[in-house]
């Protein structure tokens, strides 16, 4: 793809009007608006008490540029000052990740690497293969470095367990134009961002649940331009920006349901990209208009508001002493002789808790049911081998108004009782 396609597409994507209704809409508190020394802001990322935002500093809004004005300020305490100046050594900065006392940033087709220690230190270069003109984002697990390239569908990986002599990129996956990226716990989310500016249906938000063996599954299925990627502040829900329309979502990890968050401006939205959450606030970079938004956090809205359910569920990984998050976890009703049918499927949240097994709607819902744990993926996860590929707790729901079925683990056994 030539460089003017490319980054005319970029652009292009904000003024584009999209007629389609997606959600329900729930409205923002636009508390700050940061424009200070900001010149085509493209990231935030929170760092000691503040945020970094990345700008590109450039005569013209062009995310290829090659022409050194890059730079970074570090936002706090109401005051912008600057970490990485504008000497050359950056063109176009993007996402940033910073680990082990070093900032990584990615840059048009290379990442940079900074020594937050010694700042008169020269920076590192890595360098991604030919072709590799839009590195966009960056995560870290175990000493690995996950950087997104939109342009060629792809996510490297390298050793960075030596800052100082970082490992040489490796294709690691396929995804439809990666754009930001969020890990937690070995999960890894994102986002799908056209290059060419055309959206199509593979366009969406992805979770790759197995950083071993990745294999990308849809979050939820409506396409957009997605471009940031960030967790509420409880780990309940994702935010993600939209170019098209451009906008902020929040999705529920529990339920799946996306919800748009509409911010009252006088100058509209145009270009949201690489957000972050820090301390109740998510911090919107909006590119084009060279300013970051900082929007009060939406009061956490339970799907289930209004409604009661008669199962719950949570995990404690005993060896650790801490909630299992993000573990799969598969209702099932006994139907008839060794006939088990699908009720429901979820996962644990932050807190390892699952609340919202069987709606009481009035229905009878008793009867002989079974929540198979998929444990196997989330011991991996940690490094751990385990003995139990999955775990299943059989029990029998009757008249009380709730049951809580909990699961104490570890990787070499299990017990189980009926909680409240």
């Amino acid at each position: 793809m030539k460089k003017r396609t490319l980054w005319m597409a970029f652009i292009g994507l904000a003024f584009t009007l999209s007629a389609q209704t997606l959600w329900a809409d729930s409205n923002l508190k636009v508390s700050e608006i940061i424009r200070q020394d900001l010149r085509f802001c493209e990231s935030t990322y929170p760092y000691d008490g503040g945020i970094l935002v990345a700008n590109f500093g450039s005569g013209q809004l062009d995310p290829l540029n090659a022409e050194g004005k890059g730079y970074i300020n570090w936002y706090k305490n109401g005051k912008v000052s600057t970490l990485i100046p504008a000497d050359g050594s950056l063109s176009a900065p993007k996402g940033m990740l910073v680990k082990d006392g070093y900032l990584y940033v990615c840059d048009v087709n290379r990442i940079v690497v900074f020594s937050l220690k010694e700042r008169t230190a020269r920076p590192r270069t890595i360098s991604l293969p030919e072709g590799n003109l839009f590195v966009n984002d960056l995560v870290e697990w175990n000493g690995s470095l996950y950087a997104s390239v939109t342009n060629t569908d792809r996510i490297f990986r390298l050793d960075i367990s030596d800052p100082m002599n970082p490992g040489t990129p490796q294709e690691w996956a396929t995804v439809p134009g990666p754009n930001g990226l969020l890990l937690d716990n070995g999960v890894l989310y994102v986002a799908s961002y056209p290059a060419d500016g055309n959206t199509r249906d593979h366009h969406v938000v992805y979770r790759i649940a197995d950083l071993e063996h990745p294999r990308p599954e849809k979050l939820f299925q409506t396409s957009g331009q997605y471009d940031g990627i960030a967790f509420s502040s409880d780990h309940k829900a994702l935010y993600v920006s939209n170019w098209n329309p451009a906008g902020l979502i929040r999705i529920d990890l529990q339920t799946g349901q996306a919800t748009p968050l509409v911010l009252d401006l006088e100058t509209p939205l145009v270009g949201p990209a690489d957000i972050s959450v820090s301390e109740g606030k998510i911090y919107i970079p909006d590119l084009p208009n060279s300013r970051v938004l900082v929007v009060e956090e939406p009061v956490q809205q339970q799907a289930a508001k209004g409604k009661n359910y008669r199962l719950s569920s949570h995990i404690l990984d005993i060896t650790r002493g801490e909630p299992a998050p993000g573990v799969k976890v598969v209702l099932s009703r006994k139907s008839g002789e060794n006939v088990w049918t699908f009720v429901d499927e979820k996962q644990t949240d932050a807190n390892g808790r699952i609340s919202d097994f069987l709606p009481d709607n009035g229905k009878d819902s008793s009867g002989i049911y079974k929540l198979t744990f998929q444990v196997a993926p989330y011991f991996k996860q940690l490094g751990q081998e385990s003995f139990y590929p999955f775990v299943e707790v059989v029990f029998e729901v009757g008249d009380a108004p709730h049951y809580h079925v909990p699961l104490t683990l570890s990787p070499y056994g299990y017990s189980t009782y009926r909680g409240n």
